[in-house]
């Protein structure tokens, strides 16, 4: 991994984009990233240590909003904490591509956040989106979660 590379990287997971997104901004694979970091322990502490900085700064920014009783602002502000993704997921953390059921799919949803559950089943965004087409409950649940429009 190249050190442009890794600045993008650091900087959209402290932006709370997760793995996934994350390679795609800086132009790896995630498998590549992840065997990369789980190599490379200093590494893995200073992503570790960016996404709970970028963590830290968005939560000290919704207290001072709730302080000054933008109540408005502050539901929007809490609305993109729910979503701020704080682990760092890996290739392949919650199953292997070669044993994907419809079944540990749905459960991957409603374990990992959205944007890392392609990485964590061992695929990219576009793999798992063909997968999903190949199942009608899955692309029913696709479409619920807004995966698939």
């Amino acid at each position: 991994m190249t050190e442009k590379q890794l600045a993008v990287l650091k900087v959209s997971l402290r932006n709370g984009f997760g793995l996934t997104t994350s390679c795609e901004m800086c132009g790896v694979e995630p498998e590549y990233a992840s065997k990369f970091i789980k190599s490379n322990h200093s590494i893995h502490g200073d992503l570790l240590q960016e996404m709970n900085t970028g963590s830290a700064m968005l939560l000290s920014i919704l207290n001072n909003t709730l302080a000054e009783q933008k109540l408005t602002e502050w539901e929007q502000k809490k609305f993109k904490l729910r979503d701020f993704i704080q682990n760092l997921n890996f290739w392949e953390s919650f199953c292997k591509k070669s044993e994907i059921t419809p079944e540990k799919v749905i459960r991957a949803f409603n374990i990992y956040p959205i944007t890392d559950t392609p990485t964590v089943l061992g695929m990219t965004r576009k793999e798992l989106i063909d997968y999903m087409f190949t199942s009608d409950s899955l692309y029913d649940f696709a479409q619920e979660i807004g995966y698939i429009k």
